[in-house]
């Protein structure tokens, strides 16, 4: 009903912090992964989410180039060592 659903999970997490409430807080029917980075700052315990919203909460497009860019200097330098290797 309430427009921003994290701005709600962070208000009922900050009330409990206050109040000392012995429990957790689980948010659920997050749509994106923005949801879901907020609620977690916000101290949010646990979270429901969808397939498709976990997979792109650990994949991320810099993560991908950056390990590729890693690769290949790796190999530039070490060929097909690995660091087992040394």
């Amino acid at each position: 009903i309430v427009g921003d659903g994290a701005k709600v999970v962070a208000d009922i997490v900050k009330q409990f912090t206050f109040y000392e409430t012995d429990c957790k807080v689980l948010a659920a029917s997050f749509k994106n992964v923005e949801q879901v980075h907020k609620c977690a700052t916000a101290g949010c315990h646990s979270a429901t989410v969808t397939r498709d919203v976990l997979k792109n909460i650990v994949v991320h497009p810099m993560t991908d180039i950056s390990i590729e860019g890693f690769e290949k200097d790796w190999a530039s330098v070490y060929g097909d060592k690995t660091i087992l290797d040394f």
